[in-house]
Order: C-alpha cells, then structure tokens, then sequence
C-alpha cells in the first residue's frame, strides 16, 4: 500500500468508534467538522465529546450540531468555559468514552487557548492505556507548532453538513472564523498543500499503520505528495 494513503471507509472495522474532543461547543465542528461527517455517512459511530459543559446554552447549540453531523454529544457538564482544569476525574470519564476507540481527535497541545491545551493533556492521559489512533486538529488559536501531516479531503456533502452544524452555534455567528468565506479559504489552502480541491489538517500523534488512522470516502494524502518537505510524524508509546 502506498504510505502516503489510508484506506477509505470501507474498510471500517465492527465495534470501532471516532471521538473528537472539543473544549468548547464549536471546536470539534471547525477542526473535523468534514471529517466526522464522512465518518458518520459512512456508517462509523460518531462521538463528540463536550469537555465545557457548564453552559446550558450552548450546549445545546452543541447537540443540534452534533445531530446535524450524525454524531452523539456526551458533555462534561463540570467543565467550566475559560477555565477548563486537567484533572484525574476528566481523565478517568474521557477514557470510559475513547477505551475502544478506533480514532482520537483533539486540539494540539501547541495552542494559545488554555481550554484547548487542557484538552490535548486530558486526551494524552485519557489514551494512554488504549490502542487507539490520535491525531491533533487546528483549532483558530493553535500554535506554530501544530504541524498537517495528513489531510482528509473535503466532498461537497461533507462541507455541506459541515456548514449546517457550524449554523447550529448561533451565539457564535460574530465569530469571524465560523463565516463561510473564511471555512473556504481555510479549505482551499490545505486542500492546495494536499493535492486536493479542499481538505482539512490534521498531526498524526500516534499512527498505527493498521488500519490506518483517518479513513474517508477519498484517499488521506500526506505532505509528501507535493513538494513540501514533511515533518516527521511522531509516534506514541501504546
């Protein structure tokens, strides 16, 4: 097999889940929105775990998001907006929803948000005991350090879901980074380090090359395709 593509969504093994992290109500939808909704189309079960959950409103804006996506939301409703704590009790209920897991999403821990970085040391610590694939997502405030090692191309109705969950957040309609203009840039730009019309980025943390960590309805494509000078992928103990 090439190493520079994963297998699609076919290749889906029984019993396997994707969970995608997000600290706050919108991240998960803006980093892997695409991504989680072709995993949903494709028949994988889809869980987006809320890591903020002590704001009723948006939570809800979450679930109708997650509806949108064909994901499950569970919330961590201790979890507090701007002050999100790496604690042993987060720890143990993210590994009670990733134990199993075929894929981990997260925020990378390079971030400039606290609540994001506190999410990237909960999932550290949640998978430490568990076989599972993690890769890091770009968030809006991620740092110099997140580096795309792998790219999940973006169909047309993977965008499309990805515009209708990303509406649910009505509160956050004044954010410039949910507008459709700047989700399309961001799109074309690693769609055009990707060889692709569009995609989403993504740092593989801990690849396991069977079956392979991020499985979509196209081919994930590496940096290697074009020519730019990947990063080496770093690999985590399991």
């Amino acid at each position: 097999m090439d190493p520079r593509t994963m297998p699609d969504t076919a290749s889906r093994q029984s019993g396997g889940t994707v969970v995608a992290v997000s600290p706050h109500a919108d991240d998960a939808e803006y980093g892997a929105g695409a991504l989680l909704s072709g995993y949903a189309q494709a028949g994988w079960p889809v869980v987006i775990a809320l890591m903020t959950g002590s704001s009723h409103g948006r939570v809800r804006e979450a679930a109708d998001a997650a509806q949108v996506l064909g994901a499950r939301l569970v919330v961590d409703e201790s979890g507090q907006d701007g002050a999100l704590e790496v604690t042993s009790a987060r720890v143990r209920w993210l590994e009670g929803i990733v134990g199993g897991a075929h894929l981990v999403l997260a925020p990378h821990p390079d971030d400039t948000h606290q609540d994001h970085r506190a999410a990237a040391a909960i999932t550290w610590s949640a998978v430490r005991r568990s076989a599972v694939n993690l890769a890091w997502y770009r968030t809006p405030s991620s740092g110099p350090g997140f580096t795309a090692t792998v790219f999940g191309p973006i169909t047309p109705s993977q965008a499309q879901a990805r515009a209708r969950a990303v509406a649910m957040h009505r509160s956050q309609s004044d954010r410039p980074y949910l507008t459709a203009e700047h989700l399309a840039a961001k799109d074309a730009w690693h769609g055009w380090l990707s060889g692709c019309e569009a995609a989403e980025p993504f740092e593989a943390a801990r690849h396991l090359l069977a079956p392979g960590p991020l499985p979509v309805s196209a081919p994930i494509v590496e940096m290697a395709q074009r020519d730019v000078t990947p990063m080496p992928m770093t690999l985590g103990k399991v």
